[in-house]
């Protein structure tokens, strides 16, 4: 377990991608890899997924025109920022074309970890993610394209955890996580849930044994490290998974976005004027004055506003930032009302989407399991 880097903490002063890649035993994400994709997302294009394990598998059934489905998990533990975007976006696009998603709302986690009631989860979820989910593009209703479910009402996840629990020993478990003795059993019994998670759409219920991609952070990747152990042992396919990088805190590189800390993120549900106060606050990579900006220009490397647009917006903007930030055209102010504008034109379009998917939400509740 790499100092700082847990399923339930992100604390480091400097993300170095090489690194975590060696440590954690990780593949590079190559540009050989990215073409052979049609029309590659963003994230692939720019490098901001960055490593994967065994993603060729995925590619390999993408090109021979066999199944694979591809999960990623709900956390109902606050508010949904643009750090989560990221992943729902990519899912949608998974979606798109034609690929079945698995979608399980870690409301276990939620409770026996983080102590949130099971009322107040369901309500984060269904306000925080469901809405934001269907408002950026993912089609929640339709069971032939998503499974939805929360852990407390998905027997087969249930089960299968417990046969999980079987091919596991606690040595094993400490190795991966790096559990305590002030650890309580919820959080040293959860991971196997989440195992159960990812390895269930294999299940003969589910269609049987078939590649499973798992786009997450690289916190989450003790979780991957388990089931990829855990899988062979149950006769089943381990998983491939891709890691995207971490959103950098609005105060900066060295921690990422979190509900826990709102002025560390941009939430989809904030009104405009927190969001722009937010980004006038923020970090950038300005230099101390302005004469020292005009002749040396800015360093948009090391500014979260910068990597606002890398992450969420469209190439031209990108383009034309870059070039006038490091030529020393572009001041920090005048950049930040930029990129200020186009995340508040983002925010009430999408917020207006959010009320639009109200009206799907009974359908949801009918067909899944939530």
């Amino acid at each position: 377990m790499s100092k700082g880097i847990t399923p339930w903490e992100f604390e480091v002063e400097q993300v170095d991608y090489a690194r975590i890649i060696e440590e954690f035993g990780l593949q590079p994400m190559t540009s050989e890899l990215v073409k052979r994709m049609t029309n590659p997302h963003r994230l692939f294009k720019r490098n901001l997924i960055f490593a994967h394990r065994d993603f060729d598998v995925i590619l390999q059934a993408q090109e021979k025109g066999q199944e694979f489905v591809v999960l990623t998990g709900m956390m109902p533990s606050g508010r949904f920022h643009f750090g989560h975007k990221l992943i729902a976006e990519l899912m949608a696009w998974y979606q798109q074309q034609g690929i079945m998603l698995y979608i399980p709302i870690s409301d276990i986690e939620a409770h026996v970890i983080r102590g949130i009631d099971v009322d107040s989860c369901r309500e984060i979820i269904i306000n925080e993610y469901i809405l934001n989910y269907i408002a950026l593009g993912v089609d929640l209703a339709n069971t032939s394209r998503c499974c939805l479910y929360s852990q407390w009402k998905n027997d087969l996840v249930r089960n299968l955890s417990f046969k999980a629990a079987s091919k596991v020993t606690f040595s094993q478990m400490h190795a991966v996580y790096g559990f305590s003795n002030s650890d309580n059993m919820g959080k040293i019994f959860f991971p196997l849930i989440d195992a159960a998670d990812i390895l269930h759409p294999q299940l003969p219920e589910r269609g049987g044994v078939k590649p499973v991609l798992v786009p997450v952070g690289i916190d989450q990747d003790p979780h991957l490290r388990l089931t990829r152990d855990i899988a062979p042992r149950l006769a089943l396919m381990k998983p491939s998974s891709i890691y995207t990088k971490m959103m950098s805190s609005l105060q900066g590189p060295g921690t990422k976005m979190s509900s826990s800390k709102p002025e560390s993120a941009i939430f989809l549900t904030d009104t405009v004027e927190a969001a722009e106060q937010k980004l006038k606050d923020s970090f950038t990579g300005g230099r101390e004055t302005i004469q020292e900006q005009k002749r040396l220009g800015g360093q948009p490397d090391r500014c979260v506003i910068y990597e606002f647009l890398t992450f969420h917006f469209e190439d031209q903007l990108l383009k034309d930032t870059y070039e006038k930030c490091t030529s020393g055209a572009l001041m920090c102010g005048e950049c930040k009302l930029i990129v200020s504008e186009r995340i508040v034109r983002f925010l009430l379009e999408i917020q207006k989407k959010r009320e639009e998917a109200r009206s799907i939400l009974p359908r949801i509740f009918e067909n899944q399991l939530i």
